[in-house]
């Protein structure tokens, strides 16, 4: 893949590198017109596909680590198809079959629809998971 299609960060899995995170992609995604001047704001959904998954990181994948933030990779590739999205993490895994879509017919939840909101903004998510190593890939067709 060429380099100027192709971007990874490595940071601290801490919420407080949010902002940096979100810098770090309005960076990239800025240098493809194809992106960038859409009228279907495909920008704004690939930001959200990342921020929800750094943000399941932060929260979940270290908790039970007892040892503070571990580290998250980022990485994103454009290719003329398609955008890739995938966040890794070496915290402590989760159990993908005890993931429920969020019912709308009962009364609102605080937080938990991470997945949820990306499976519903991308085009492909996959996701493996076992302790001490999740990656979550994304694909949002251009």
């Amino acid at each position: 893949m060429p380099s100027a299609s192709y971007a990874t960060l490595e940071i601290m899995a801490d919420v407080s590198f949010l902002e940096a995170i979100h810098a770090f992609v309005e960076s990239f995604f800025s240098k493809f017109p194809s992106i960038a001047r859409r009228e279907d704001n495909v920008s704004y959904t690939l930001h959200l596909a990342v921020s929800e998954a750094c943000t399941n990181v932060m929260k979940h994948a270290y908790k039970d680590k007892g040892s503070g933030p571990g580290m998250l990779r980022l990485e994103m590739w454009v290719t003329a198809k398609r955008v890739v999205i995938q966040v890794t993490d070496h915290g402590s895994g989760f159990d993908t079959e005890g993931i429920v879509d969020p019912d709308f017919d009962g009364p609102p939840r605080e937080g938990g629809n991470g997945l949820f909101i990306i499976k519903q903004s991308m085009d492909r998510l996959e996701y493996h998971s076992q302790p001490g190593f999740t990656v979550l890939r994304c694909e949002k067709e251009l």
